[in-house]
């Protein structure tokens, strides 16, 4: 499968709450990046769906809420785990900055992260 990612993902233990229509899920976030992230769900939301995202990591306090459209879905019939592949609608650089520092607060100063 080609790779179709504009930004780089990093693996991450953050938690995540995700709320669409009248669904909210709470979930690992599997790979983050300034384009968006991976939530480990077994009830994942629709393709095309929109969702508020907060992230939030316990060890430093630091939380990012942001608009997401949720890209790919995968199922657990797959030998993958099951979840869904999201990407930020907007946010700017304000929004990469603070995805920037949650990254580096669990990776340091990793080339891209800077």
């Amino acid at each position: 499968m080609e790779e179709k990612r504009k930004h780089a993902r990093y693996p991450t233990r953050l938690r995540v709450w995700c709320e669409g229509g009248d669904i909210t899920l709470f979930g690992r976030v599997g790979n983050l990046g300034v384009g968006g992230l991976f939530v480990h769900t077994a009830t994942p939301f629709s393709h095309g769906a929109r969702a508020r995202v907060r992230l939030k990591d316990d060890r430093t306090g630091g939380e990012v809420h942001a608009q997401a459209t949720v890209v790919w879905v995968r199922r657990q019939k797959s030998s993958l785990p099951p979840g869904m592949g999201l990407q930020f609608e907007s946010g700017g650089d304000q929004l990469a900055e603070e995805i920037r520092q949650l990254l580096r607060a669990e990776h340091g100063n990793k080339p891209g992260l800077r």
